[in-house]
């Protein structure tokens, strides 16, 4: 497998905190964020955004609203 090296910033408590876990389990730091990266992508993959899915159960209500609400939508807002 090709590896890209890549330079990124994480805060001391953050890091000390990802040494800490990578010594308890016999791996080298990089190993365990290739490790932890990977888990964190399969789990955006694999799960839908909650934006997404609140949207979509909005939609499924089928609401109704005054049909000159485009027209009218100041009034309806600040009235």
């Amino acid at each position: 497998m090709q590896m890209i090296q890549k330079s990124f910033y994480i805060d001391k408590p953050t890091y000390s905190e990802l040494s800490d876990a990578a010594s308890t389990q016999n791996l080298a730091t990089a190993e365990l964020m290739r490790r932890l990266i990977k888990t964190g992508l399969n789990l955006l993959k694999n799960k839908p955004l909650q934006t997404t899915a609140f949207l979509q159960k909005l939609g499924s209500y089928h609401l109704k609203g005054p049909s000159d609400l485009s027209k009218n939508l100041d009034k309806y807002a600040w009235d």
